[in-house]
């Protein structure tokens, strides 16, 4: 309802919306038991998906990108958790020292050292403390 209200309080509305919906469909695949929670992972992988397609440089944005790698984890994925960090790695400019953080610490855990590496230097660049 609120995707086409342009005020600041429709769109923060929206994005809390699409944040917890996220957060509550990546919490349920990780409470339920293995099998169950593969089954369930899809849903949380879209509604991440919706809100970062929705909101790039949201301050949450870090968070959903990690619930989106621990989702991607969980179903086996690893092409998919490269693709969360890798609109990062690409334009490391067009994101804050936090987002490449998270997205460094999603590539050293995915095992891609190299990508990690550039992230890490992509946010001291940015943020130096």
């Amino acid at each position: 309802v609120t995707a086409s209200d342009t005020s600041q309080q429709a769109r923060e509305f929206r994005a809390n919306a699409l944040f917890n919906l996220a957060a509550t469909s990546a919490q349920r695949a990780q409470d339920a038991p293995e099998a169950q929670g593969k089954q369930l992972a899809p849903d949380a992988i879209e509604k991440s998906k919706a809100f970062l397609a929705a909101f790039p440089q949201h301050p949450d944005g870090s968070k959903v990108q990690a619930m989106l790698a621990a989702m991607y984890q969980l179903t086996g994925d690893k092409a998919g958790i490269t693709s969360t960090y890798a609109p990062l790695l690409a334009n490391p400019a067009q994101y804050g020292d936090l987002a490449l953080t998270q997205a460094g610490v999603t590539a050293s855990q995915a095992g891609n050292h190299d990508d990690a590496a550039k992230l890490f230097a992509a946010a001291l660049d940015q943020n130096p403390y």
